[in-house]
């Protein structure tokens, strides 16, 4: 087996890689639903999975989205054909049932119509800018990411209360916001102004 070696596009080790690195650099995804974590034996075999590929790769979880990056395509078909066969998506609260391929497939059908639903109603409210201004205002402060997530569901459970899920609500907002504009996104603002 030939030895592979990055120069240039080897990713730095040393530090977390921003979300725009890892896309970069690890193209390739398998991603889970998982609005409920899973029990320590689910956890230990999915750990046990990902480490079996002799591949570097990088974990990311957001708003109850896990997300397996690869820099090659086929251990992420592989990983993501063995969280359908295994039943590890977990498509609910407080539900530790595995899901079926095809509650799967809807499930990320509705993910994408809700997401389209929460985008359309966080432009009219103005409630856009206002969580992803707490966001960036808490991850600024030095709060990890869930805090400084749950701070902005915070803002939308606030301004709107009759909002059944201000974290996905919030969630949602900030991953637009993030992917539309990465770089601004990051960058901190300069005495807290208002963004």
């Amino acid at each position: 087996m030939p030895v592979i070696t990055y120069t240039k596009c080897q990713p730095p080790r040393e530090r977390a890689l921003s979300s725009a690195e890892r896309e970069r650099w690890f193209p390739y995804c398998a991603a889970v639903i998982l609005r409920t974590a899973w029990l320590v034996g689910d956890q230990l075999r999915f750990n046990d999975v990902v480490s079996r590929f002799d591949t570097e790769h990088r974990q990311s979880e957001f708003n109850g989205i896990l997300c397996v990056h690869y820099r090659c395509l086929k251990p992420a078909q592989e990983m993501a054909d063995w969280i359908v066969q295994n039943r590890m998506d977990r498509l609910k609260r407080n539900c530790t049932d595995g899901a079926t391929r095809e509650e799967v497939a809807a499930g990320w059908v509705r993910i994408e119509n809700e997401r389209n639903v929460i985008l359309a109603w966080g432009r009219k409210t103005g409630m856009l800018r206002e969580v992803v201004q707490q966001y960036r205002f808490e991850r600024r402060q030095g709060a990890y990411s869930y805090l400084a997530h749950a701070a902005a569901a915070k803002a939308v459970e606030k301004a709107h209360p009759t909002i059944a899920d201000p974290l996905n609500y919030a969630g949602v907002l900030i991953e637009w916001a993030e992917r539309q504009s990465r770089e601004w996104f990051w960058q901190c603002c300069r005495d807290h102004h208002t963004l």
